[in-house]
């Protein structure tokens, strides 16, 4: 379908929480990141994370949401870390 003519490709749409993320974690240059090669391991963490907080409760959803900026990034790594781990059990004390 590339090859006909008036065939579009949209870029899908990202949530302004989600670009958020990636400017935070990557920079304003994050789309390099995910186009390099060394990016399957990132595009596999960001699975892992996807899974575990598609898992989470609703009220734990909240805490993380709420406590994800107070979170220093030693922490923030290492509690997203235990998340896509746990596939969904998150400790927050």
């Amino acid at each position: 379908m590339l090859s006909e003519e008036g065939y579009v490709v949209e870029a899908p749409i990202i949530s302004q929480n989600f670009v958020g993320y990636l400017l935070e974690n990557y920079g304003p240059q994050w789309e390099l990141e995910f186009l390099r090669p060394a990016a399957w391991p990132i595009f596999e963490r960001l699975i892992a994370y996807v899974v575990g907080y598609a898992k989470l409760t609703s009220y734990n959803k909240l805490l993380l949401r709420g406590l994800y900026d107070t979170w220093s990034v030693e922490e923030r790594v290492e509690r997203l870390r235990s998340l896509a781990e746990s596939g969904g059990f998150l400790e927050i004390e």
